[in-house]
């Protein structure tokens, strides 16, 4: 009879091990479901890796970009400026040169508002003028941004032409 408890005794001992594991695995569940719930501050940040592999995957350029950020926020600053990237050895920098295109379309446009908004009698000088200025600051404002973030984003609407090549 002694035999035949052992391996009863051994096979509750197994359940409780395995009845154990479950316990521990819904418990280890919990937390997770946790996480996935919290708002966006308890999650932790990510680290510079991760950061770069995402950076990597968009239509980003992978060198020169640290180099020429300066150059290419001086034209969305002073769009008359833009073919200073041009001048230097910035020229044969991807980066360098979208920007300088950017800058020359926000130029342009810039001569379209204000020849038209200027030729125009009151309908110019009070709504085209004021409008498309804003317009034209905010395309700066988002290409600064762009160029801060190491992206290659073309500006919405003018951004599309292609001048320099």
């Amino acid at each position: 009879m002694e035999e035949q408890k052992k391996p009863e005794q051994e096979v509750n001992s197994n359940e409780e091990n395995t009845s154990n594991v479950e316990n521990n695995q819904s418990e280890s569940k919990e937390p997770v479901a946790d996480a996935s719930t919290s708002s966006v501050s308890d999650q932790p940040e990510r680290t510079d890796n991760v950061g770069q592999e995402t950076a990597n995957e968009s239509n980003e350029p992978t060198t020169g970009v640290e180099e020429y950020k300066a150059l290419a926020i001086i034209g969305y600053v002073v769009p008359i400026l833009f073919f200073i990237p041009l001048l230097t050895e910035a020229k044969d920098n991807q980066f360098a040169k979208f920007h300088a295109n950017q800058q020359l379309n926000l130029l342009i446009a810039g001569f379209i508002v204000s020849t038209v908004g200027t030729f125009i009698p009151f309908l110019g000088w009070f709504i085209i003028l004021p409008l498309g200025s804003l317009v034209l600051l905010i395309l700066a404002i988002m290409g600064i941004i762009n160029v801060v973030k190491g992206e290659m984003k073309e500006l919405p609407i003018i951004g599309k032409y292609q001048l320099i090549k």
